[in-house]
């Protein structure tokens, strides 16, 4: 296909097999999504644009107005669901308490996370890391983010900030970050680990390929786009952990979108059914049995690893 390497083992690509073609977002069609023929990572191919300055214009919210017809309030309102999801999971479920704790937040997009947190557990410090000032500052106003509570850098996490910053933080997240990097992923993760504390926590969560309405073609079509570069699956999350020697970690299955979504793409019962988010204080019992089913069979449509810092 193309000389260009993989992100994950840095083979060539010439030999890969394609996927999926139709890439939301291209405009010029020439992108494809590929299989790493040697270590069978999916990953974006031949989207020739400047996805630096695609996200410094906040590019891709943009994007997901016009084609879903919605605002960035409504986004933000949706995303504010997936963070009590997240919360519950992360202090209910993995038993992690962020009282008094040095926390880093990586692509924090419109503070939205952030803000939850510190208003959940006042005592711990943020900082948080968004590349996007337009993003971050859109963020702080539609959230009405005191500043003085939240340390926010518009930067990266690049060797000049893990020098700064070694052995900083007891707690690092990435919250659907990772799937936008592109071969500077190794750089990034090695970097990550350097400012985590011995014995800290990293959380990375990222889509799951296998998410099973994939096999769809009209939600493929969607979930196929320029944002991404990367489509993990267990196989391939665990083999960039290894390869950046992050061996102590647990890769679980997470549910984003909540029930009535996966009908609305299954049989299309319209709009006030769309991108229903996985409430959890008021999942059912329907509902309850629904999430165990895709945990247990692996086709959830997200991965999140928990990482301990050696």
């Amino acid at each position: 296909i193309t000389s260009m390497n993989c992100i994950l083992c840095n083979n060539t690509l010439q030999n890969s097999s394609i996927v999926h073609t139709n890439v939301r977002g291209d405009i010029g069609k020439n992108a494809k999504i590929v299989k790493c023929y040697n270590c069978s990572h999916i990953q974006l191919l031949e989207y020739g644009n400047n996805l630096k300055c695609h996200y410094d214009t906040d590019s891709q919210s943009k994007e997901i107005v016009k084609t879903f017809n919605t605002t960035i309030e409504v986004i933000i309102e949706k995303e504010k669901v997936e963070i009590k999801r997240r919360l519950y999971h992360m202090c209910n479920e993995l038993k992690i308490d962020f009282t008094n704790k040095q926390v880093l937040d990586m692509g924090s997009g419109y503070q939205t996370f952030v803000k939850e947190l510190k208003n959940k557990f006042p005592t711990c410090i943020i900082d948080s890391v968004e590349p996007s000032e337009k993003r971050s500052e859109l963020g702080c106003k539609i959230n009405n983010v005191n500043k003085g509570l939240i340390n926010i850098e518009n930067c990266y996490i690049d060797n000049e900030y893990a020098a700064i910053n070694k052995s900083k933080y007891d707690i690092v997240t990435a919250w659907h970050v990772f799937e936008h990097i592109d071969k500077s992923i190794h750089d990034i993760l090695t970097n990550l680990k350097q400012i985590t504390k011995p014995g800290g926590l990293i959380l990375i969560e990222v889509p799951n390929e296998n998410d099973e309405l994939l096999q769809l073609e009209k939600y493929s079509n969607i979930n196929y786009m320029i944002h991404h570069m990367s489509y993990f699956n267990e196989k391939t999350f665990s083999y960039l952990l290894n390869k950046n020697n992050l061996n102590s970690y647990t890769i679980q299955h997470v549910q984003r979108y909540g029930l009535k979504n996966f009908i609305n793409w299954m049989y299309s019962m319209g709009m006030d059914y769309s991108n229903d988010m996985n409430d959890v204080s008021t999942t059912n019992e329907i509902e309850r049995f629904w999430l165990q089913s895709k945990i247990k069979n692996k086709n959830t449509d997200a991965l999140l690893a928990i990482i301990i810092n050696e």
